[in-house]
């Protein structure tokens, strides 16, 4: 088998390692770029579920420290007053929140 001249070996290495560096700089940026993506869609995904999907809503306190503030048209309530519990299709009752430690819900 024949092989080119020395020099021209060396020239065709440079140039690969030249190529393979530039590659391997393209797929960092792009790694790069597929991690912000999915923070941002991460983003957007909590975004839609806390404001839902008009970002101009107005947001006011919810009255919840750990909550923060909630869209303006929501209304918090206690678990106690939002919701009903039934063990059969006759028997309904109120769910007790002092049970579930005083916690709030949406």
């Amino acid at each position: 088998a024949r092989f080119p001249p020395l020099p021209e070996q060396r020239a065709i290495s440079a140039f690969l390692d030249c190529e393979t560096a530039r590659i391997d700089a393209l797929v960092a940026k792009n790694e790069r770029l597929i991690v912000l993506l999915q923070e941002k869609r991460a983003t957007q995904i909590g975004r839609s579920i806390t404001l839902g999907l008009d970002a101009d809503v107005t947001m006011n306190d919810s009255g919840v420290e750990w909550l923060g503030q909630v869209p303006e048209h929501w209304e918090v309530k206690r678990p106690k007053f939002a919701t009903t519990s039934s063990n059969s299709p006759t028997e309904t009752r109120t769910f007790d929140a002092s049970a579930a430690g005083g916690a709030e819900f949406l």
